[in-house]
C-alpha cells in the first residue's frame, strides 16, 4: 500500500501543471485538465430532459455530468484544447 501511495505522490507531482482541483465535483476532486475538457463536451452534447426517465447507472452519469453544463473552466479548455497539456 505504501508503495503505491508513493507512485501517486511521484505521478502527482510529475503532472501537477495539468491537473485542477473542480469546484463543482464533491470532495475537492483533483481531475486532469483533459477530463475537465472532455466532461464538458459530453454536458454539451447530452440531454437533461429525461434525466429521471433514464435506468439508475445512466441517471448517476447524466447527474454527474450535469453540474460541468455551465463550467466556466471547462469552458475555457474545450476553447483552447492546447491548454490541457
Amino acid at each position: 500500500m505504501e508503495s503505491s501511495a508513493c507512485a501517486v505522490t511521484e505521478w502527482m507531482e510529475t503532472h501537477h501543471q495539468g491537473m485542477i482541483t473542480c469546484p463543482y465535483q464533491p470532495g475537492q476532486l483533483v481531475i486532469s485538465k483533459e477530463a475537465c475538457m472532455k466532461r464538458y463536451v459530453a454536458a454539451q452534447q447530452e440531454s437533461f430532459e429525461d434525466l429521471m426517465a433514464v435506468d439508475i447507472f445512466r441517471y448517476r452519469v447524466k447527474k454527474g455530468l450535469y453540474v460541468c453544463c455551465n463550467c466556466q473552466i471547462g469552458k475555457r479548455l474545450a476553447g483552447n484544447p492546447m491548454d490541457t497539456h
